[in-house]
């Protein structure tokens, strides 16, 4: 009988025990992401579309008849949208002026582009849609007269939104309702032409 035994991994409950015994070997655990917490543990549930509303995220700054040219440039360029909305003494929608306004109709001015405002270089009277108006009637708007941008108001003609076509193409990429109301309208391949081209 030997004087000394050689102990084993086996013995020791060491990495060869499992294979010795037939057990599949444990393996370590990952470990967490960093971006953990910060992920959700379920997938988004976007809230189904049915009004206008439901596209609003905040209610959109504005410019007045009386804005000068130098303080349009600011706020279309400030908002990011590309359009801004006029209102009149009441705070009722009257207009709209866009990147095109302010570049080629300023231009086309013959007077100093300190004296041009924005009664000068808006569209008056503006395509738009009330607050409780169907999504679906909106994309037939924009899609029937081309439009990029359309205001949104209350029961009063005030402005609580602005809807652009680059707010619907960005919810289409995550929301399939959104996609299903452009597939309704006919309108999703018409409508991105618009938007990249």
């Amino acid at each position: 009988m030997p004087l000394f035994t050689k102990e084993t991994n086996a013995d020791a409950g060491g990495p060869d025990a499992a294979r010795l015994s037939g057990a599949p070997p444990e393996r370590p655990s990952p470990e967490p992401s960093q971006y953990a917490a910060t992920l959700p543990d379920h997938p988004i549930e976007w809230q189904p579309l049915t009004l206008a509303a439901d596209l609003v995220s905040e209610v959109p700054r504005t410019a007045h008849e009386s804005t000068s040219l130098a303080e349009l440039i600011q706020l279309v360029r400030g908002e990011r949208r590309g359009a801004v909305p006029v209102v009149d003494r009441d705070q009722r929608l009257c207009g709209i002026v866009t990147e095109h306004d302010v570049v080629l109709r300023g231009h086309d001015l013959e007077k100093p582009t300190t004296g041009i405002t924005a009664m000068d270089v808006m569209t008056l009277h503006p395509h738009h849609v009330r607050a409780d108006d169907a999504i679906d009637d909106l994309i037939v708007l924009m899609q029937r007269h081309g439009l990029r941008w359309v205001p949104v108001v209350d029961d009063d003609h005030r402005v609580v939104g602005l809807i652009s076509l680059g707010d619907i193409a960005s919810r289409a990429d995550h929301d399939p309702g959104m996609r299903a109301i452009l597939a309704r309208a006919g309108a999703r391949r018409s409508l991105w032409r618009r938007l990249f081209h």
